[in-house]
């Protein structure tokens, strides 16, 4: 990134730091950093230790996995790095693995009678945004070659690997919408990408329950791929 160099008093010039570094380094105004001289480079150095973004969740006597990952799923998109859950009933620990699995860089570091503490380990990369977006258009578009080419001979084979699929693009998802909301990915223009992520997990869903259709009412697959392609 660039900055440009302000004119500040008689002889003095002053730049502004990028507002997401300062952040991530839990700096405020007064704080002191360290500056070191490379050659004709400057490195700038936070020294205030990172604070760990930290949420404690209460969560009822439930056996709704998908309301416990989508609780989990909230906290992680929003940056979260440490997440305590508290159950009134703790569900069975394979249960709990098996959800947290379908995050990326998360685990559960420990456990004692209805809490577990879960640790993402994931570093926020935003480099990484625009190929896991690019992935998200290839896996659709392979969805979209599934349902074009099935045959009634290979239904259950297809769905499953839809459904595969569908499960990839969620965590693909979730792992992207991290890294755009810690890293303030494209400044003012993050909503858009966030927002891009978002649309094209909905029409992998769309997509799904389109596969779901053509198998349980034994529709006709072309009728609807003439649909979706006038859409």
């Amino acid at each position: 990134m660039k900055r440009k160099i302000i004119k500040q008093g008689l002889g003095g010039n002053t730049i502004f730091l990028p507002i997401g570094w300062v952040r991530r380094n839990n700096l405020k105004a007064g704080d002191e950093i360290d500056i070191q001289e490379k050659e004709n480079d400057l490195l700038i150095i936070g020294d205030k230790k990172q604070k760990i973004k930290t949420k404690e969740i209460i969560i009822g006597d439930t056996d709704n996995n998908a309301q416990i990952r989508t609780i989990i799923a909230s906290l992680y998109k929003a940056g979260y790095q440490e997440i305590v859950l508290h159950f009134e009933k703790l569900p069975p620990m394979k249960t709990l693995n098996a959800l947290i699995s379908t995050f990326t860089g998360l685990e559960i570091v420990s456990q004692n009678k209805n809490t577990i503490r879960i640790k993402s380990f994931l570093q926020a990369n935003k480099e990484e945004v625009e190929p896991l977006i690019i992935k998200i258009f290839q896996m659709i578009k392979t969805v979209f070659e599934i349902i074009n080419n099935q045959s009634d001979n290979n239904k259950d084979n297809n769905f499953e690997a839809i459904q595969s699929i569908r499960q990839n693009i969620h965590r693909i998802r979730d792992h992207c919408l991290r890294i755009i909301h810690t890293t303030e990915y494209k400044g003012e223009q993050s909503y858009n990408y966030y927002d891009l992520v978002t649309q094209l997990e909905k029409i992998m869903s769309e997509l799904y329950y389109v596969t779901d259709f053509i198998i349980t009412k034994k529709e006709k697959k072309n009728n609807i791929m003439i649909e979706l392609s006038i859409l």
